[in-house]
């Protein structure tokens, strides 16, 4: 019965997940304001498990207001200072940017279709074989 229920809660967490990754798709898609921003330097932060670095990006936002910001990168492979790179964030909150690329989405679509084979997987362990 436990191995059951807790295969259930999993099924249910990644289907929550893909959701929430289908959720900001559609926001970014539809409600996010797109600029081109330009890398002024790289941070490095100690994490406990190793050194991360983080691109810091000048650009104007659509209140016309210029700031730099620190963005959040999945990878420690960000772009070099002087660079100049596509960026998205929510409207009137510029410090949400984030990347803006191909791969990006590339990598949402991916990590999608994984947390509903998962979930659906581990719904139906928990449904029909436990």
């Amino acid at each position: 019965m436990m191995l059951r229920t807790g295969a259930m809660v999993a099924g249910l967490i990644s289907l929550g997940l893909g959701v929430r990754e289908i959720w900001t798709m559609v926001w970014k898609r539809n409600s996010g304001i797109r600029a081109v921003a330009l890398v002024t330097r790289v941070v490095e932060r100690d994490t406990g498990d190793g050194k991360w670095r983080a691109p810091v990006v000048a650009f104007t936002d659509d209140r016309d207001t210029n700031g730099e910001y620190e963005i959040r990168t999945d990878h420690n492979n960000p772009p070099r200072p002087g660079a100049t790179v596509n960026v998205i964030y929510r409207p009137g909150r510029p410090a949400s940017v984030r990347l803006d690329t191909p791969q990006r989405s590339l990598a949402a679509a991916f990590g999608i279709i994984v947390a509903f084979a998962l979930g659906m997987t581990f719904l139906a362990l928990g449904a029909f074989v436990v």
